[in-house]
């Protein structure tokens, strides 16, 4: 897999949050499918200081071991600042790090986000130059149709 990377700034998010294991979320016994929808449902709307409207983050960080451990999954919107945080919400910000930034195919949402991962946990070189330390999703004006989506995919390496 050849690599785009980047160093980004940090950045400042709110949102919910729960842990979670990859092999509960694939076995059906996974907590992220409802935590999305009551992000969407019943909390980005109490988020008043939004840095960017398109802009949602799927974060994985807080990592036991890698892919195989828990971890803590939090999805949350960009703002300017964690100065008010909704009651029910959390606020996060996710540190100044070099990424590698791989672009999900085209496609329909979730499938081409769990296809993407499941091409970065196997890919060998990739596995050696991560630090699971804070790794994202983007979802942006590209996924405005859940049936025509591109994601980006921001995992943490090594510089």
């Amino acid at each position: 897999m050849k690599l785009h990377t980047i160093t980004i700034e940090p950045i400042m998010l709110i949102g919910i949050e729960e842990k979670t294991k990859n092999e509960n979320e694939i076995n059906g016994k996974g907590k992220i499918p409802k935590l999305i929808q009551t992000f969407y449902s019943e909390m980005l709307s109490k988020i008043s200081n939004r840095y960017d409207e398109n802009h949602i983050l799927s974060v994985y960080t807080d990592y036991e071991s890698d892919e195989n451990g828990y971890y803590t999954y939090f999805i949350g919107a960009k703002v300017k600042d964690l100065s008010f945080i909704p009651e029910g919400m959390v606020g996060k910000t996710i540190p100044s790090s070099r990424y590698a930034i791989i672009p999900s195919a085209i496609g329909k949402v979730p499938e081409i986000v769990i296809n993407e991962w499941q091409k970065i946990w196997l890919d060998k070189d990739l596995k050696k130059k991560r630090v699971y330390s804070t790794d994202f999703e983007l979802y942006d004006q590209r996924c405005l149709n859940d049936d025509y989506a591109q994601v980006d995919i921001y995992v943490a390496i090594k510089d």
